[in-house]
């Protein structure tokens, strides 16, 4: 009995560390995709600044967004408020 109960607890680890090991890949797997969310908002927050046109106040402005970027902003603002 007591070799059975030693290959059982064996078992028992090395199917636990498979597991966690799983877990920990889908983890870095997950982080991975966040961070290139991320970077990929900065890149995106970074362009749209560039395109839009700089306001100061009280003066008129004669710039205006090209149109396909104003109709993708203005097809956004509906869904999200």
């Amino acid at each position: 009995h007591a070799q059975e109960t030693l290959c059982s607890l064996a078992f028992a680890d090395r199917a636990s560390r498979a597991v966690l090991g799983a877990e920990s890949a889908q983890e870095v797997q997950r982080g991975q995709a966040l961070a290139a969310v991320r970077e990929g908002h900065v890149v995106l927050r970074s362009m749209i600044r560039e395109l839009l046109p700089k306001f100061t106040v009280g003066a008129p402005s004669r710039q205006r967004l090209p149109d396909w970027l104003a109709a993708e902003i203005l097809s956004y603002m509906p869904e999200h408020g």
